[in-house]
């Protein structure tokens, strides 16, 4: 069994809540290789909820004076939504990086996951960054684990 990259999330602000009773389900057929995707699995305590990110971010973005630069993982896009929902109400703009980042992106909007106002999003260039002040300006990019050709790094360099 392939479950990918997953959290359980019983209190998600946009997908469902975790099915456990549905794991066990699948699980109760028999499962001879598990094979999962998920950061800090080894550790014995629950991550914070999607909800209290949300909120957080909220509060780092409408509180930053310049520029806010946010590493993600670029199939997050749950995240990605809370970002451009919390740009929208705070008439700020979402500049893409990362080629990861841009395809997920592009896939989510053409399937309806992803929905903002036309013009909220952008793709990261220097005609886009000269044309938007910069305390407007949230940059989502890939390489919030430090990969070596991440978005991130590029940025930091």
């Amino acid at each position: 069994m392939h479950m990918g990259d997953y959290k359980i999330e019983f209190f998600p602000r946009l997908d469902k809540p975790a099915d456990l009773q549905n794991y066990a389900r699948i699980a109760s057929r028999g499962i001879d290789v598990l094979l999962q995707e998920t950061t800090n699995s080894y550790k014995q305590e629950w991550t914070a909820s999607e909800t209290n990110v949300s909120t957080e971010l909220r509060s780092l973005i409408q509180d930053a004076p310049e520029r806010v630069i946010i590493g993600n993982f670029s199939t997050l896009i749950s995240r990605i939504q809370d970002i451009v929902s919390i740009a929208e109400s705070l008439g700020k703009f979402v500049l893409i990086n990362g080629r990861s980042m841009v395809d997920s992106v592009a896939i989510a909007r053409e399937l309806g996951y992803l929905k903002c106002k036309e013009g909220v999003m952008k793709p990261l260039d220097e005609k886009t960054m000269e044309s938007i002040p910069e305390n407007k300006q949230i940059i989502i990019t890939t390489g919030a684990q430090g990969e070596e050709f991440g978005g991130l790094n590029n940025i930091s360099k």
